[in-house]
């Protein structure tokens, strides 16, 4: 949301003079004590309508700022401060103020004593220790918890106000023997609350195993009716946690049971008795009587029987007939009119003429320039530039990883005339 400034105040002339701003003063019932105008950057002195003696700037002035005091911003002194404190019941004990963030001395309604900045104290603080004691009653009360007797008598009389004036040796004793007093009643106080545990636990079917009690943070270690171990903390286990294993196992029944409904669905026998995760396979037999697993993971995202698959891939009426890997025959786009039973030629079998290519192509993995150039799980296979078997001629034969050699049954006519002319290329710079 913008808001509006106030006009900008412009002289008749181009220069402002000293007369035109008195008159601006003037006006709103300022006295101007300054004589002399420089510039806007220059400290003017005042006296505002309340007589507060104060100074500004001319480009202040313009924004709308006025006498720092009559707006509430000028500094305190101790008497106002001790003012507003005793006017909520609070006893100042500092002497001196210095400014908004020096540290004051108090003691509060409860006469606890503590220590806040009037900066702190403006913006709504009060005594920390009664915040804390009102929010620990608060938080009890929500959650049923009571207090004590002996205990709440001892909180109490710590609430009296202390004397301040014992030298530091009585201090020392006394603050020995409220230590001791309370973590008598600290433990007195755990074991209360051990009790209220233990109870509750027995109440669900739980087992508590630890023999104390500390905070709400500890870890409680326990037995659950399925006799599982575990721990939780207390804090956890009045939100609702229970037992971890329980609650998977309570989660994956309610999905095996969703599993059998979709398998029902679609006509499909489940023969899996358990559920252990979207990738366990569960066994099943299909509409067909194929007997097959598939992950749940799978199944949703729509995968099914296998085998069903493969005959309908089979089946010259399915559309996407010819599109997979599994047809075999005349039908398949690849056939080559069963090329891959013929035997090679009878030199083929001499290993003194395959260790001549290996030796003659030693130089490179792969003689091919087009090829990524990763060796990891390939291996070395002697390609056939013209395709044909019983053509065993050096020149027809090339070096190329398997991968390459397998790229290059597609296309066949490109990869012929690409390896004839690179063989032809070595050869002659060789010659």
């Amino acid at each position: 949301m913008l808001v509006k400034s106030k006009p900008r105040i412009y002289s008749p002339d181009w220069r402002i003079t000293t007369e035109f701003i008195r008159e601006c003063f003037e006006k709103e019932g300022y006295k101007l004590l300054t004589s002399h105008y420089q510039n806007c950057n220059q400290k003017l002195d005042f006296i505002c309508p309340n007589n507060h003696h104060h100074f500004t700037k001319w480009s202040l002035w313009q924004q709308g700022r006025r006498c720092y005091f009559c707006s509430g911003g000028a500094k305190k002194t101790i008497d106002e401060v001790r003012f507003s404190f005793e006017h909520e019941g609070y006893k100042l004990l500092s002497e001196k103020y210095i400014n908004a963030h020096l540290k004051l001395n108090f003691l509060c309604t409860r006469n606890h004593r503590h220590f806040i900045s009037w900066n702190s104290w403006q913006q709504g603080r009060r005594c920390r220790v009664c915040k804390y004691l009102d929010h620990g009653e608060k938080v009890r009360k929500s959650r049923g918890i009571t207090i004590p007797l002996k205990l709440r008598r001892f909180f109490l009389s710590q609430n009296k106000e202390r004397d301040y004036s014992l030298n530091r040796q009585k201090k020392r004793e006394k603050i020995k023997k409220d230590a001791s007093i309370l973590a008598y009643f600290r433990i007195q106080y755990q074991f209360h609350i051990y009790q209220k545990i233990r109870k509750e636990f027995k109440s669900f079917g739980y087992f508590l195993l630890s023999n104390s009690y500390q905070s709400s943070k500890q870890k409680l270690r326990y037995i659950c009716p399925n006799k599982h171990i575990h721990s939780v903390s207390w804090s956890n286990w009045q939100r609702g946690q229970r037992c971890p294993f329980c609650n998977e196992l309570i989660r994956r029944n309610n999905i095996f049971e969703k599993i059998k409904i979709a398998f029902r669905n679609e006509n499909c026998i489940l023969l899996s008795t358990e559920y252990l995760g979207v990738y366990h396979k569960l066994d099943y037999i299909c509409l067909n009587n194929h007997e097959h697993s598939i992950s749940w993971n799978d199944w949703q995202t729509g995968y099914r029987c296998l085998y069903c698959k493969t005959e309908a891939m089979k089946d010259e009426g399915n559309p996407r007939f010819g599109n997979g890997r599994l047809i075999e025959g005349p039908r398949n786009p690849n056939w080559r009119g069963g090329v891959s039973g013929e035997s090679y030629c009878s030199i083929w079998k001499d290993n003194e003429y395959k260790e001549f290519i290996e030796d003659r192509d030693r130089f490179k993995f792969c003689w091919n320039p087009q090829c990524s150039g990763r060796t990891e799980n390939r291996r070395r296979v002697k390609h056939h530039i013209d395709y044909n078997k019983k053509n065993c001629d050096p020149m027809n034969i090339i070096t190329i990883c398997n991968s390459c050699n397998s790229i290059a049954n597609f296309n066949r006519e490109y990869w012929e005339k690409f390896y004839s002319d690179l063989n032809r290329e070595r050869f002659r710079k060789a010659a």
